[in-house]
């Protein structure tokens, strides 16, 4: 059986197929259950994101000691996150002050040493 954090039952069967605009859009854990003929079951399962648009384009330039994002003023319903490492990663929102400069959100940063990993993500 295969099913949805989400949506619930998906289907059942070896195979499972199903367009994406058919899920709820959103984060899902997928999970998928195999019984055997003594009852025996095993679960295993991915998480996926369904979305009706294509995220944001984050835009990142350096200058001197500060790191400047960007991204396009239309798009206001996300936040700013970084994180230092991605596996396992640990996303904290970016609090710097938010700029709108002509038609974009900007946010600066101080470069510092450790590599810093940046995303748009709505909350």
């Amino acid at each position: 059986m295969w099913s949805s954090s989400r949506d619930g039952v998906l289907g059942t069967g070896r195979f499972w197929s199903r367009e994406a605009t058919a899920l709820s859009e959103g984060v899902h854990e997928i999970t998928v259950t195999a019984t055997d003929l003594a009852g025996l079951s095993q679960q295993a399962s991915v998480s996926i994101e369904i979305a009706r648009e294509p995220r944001p384009r984050l835009g990142v330039r350096r200058e001197g000691s500060r790191v400047i994002l960007f991204w396009d003023s239309l798009v206001w319903d996300y936040q700013l996150e970084a994180t230092t490492h991605l596996l396992p990663a640990d996303w904290q929102v970016v609090t710097e002050p938010v700029t709108l400069i002509e038609d974009q959100w900007t946010v600066q940063v101080e470069a510092g040493q450790a590599t810093r990993f940046f995303r748009l993500r709505r909350p």
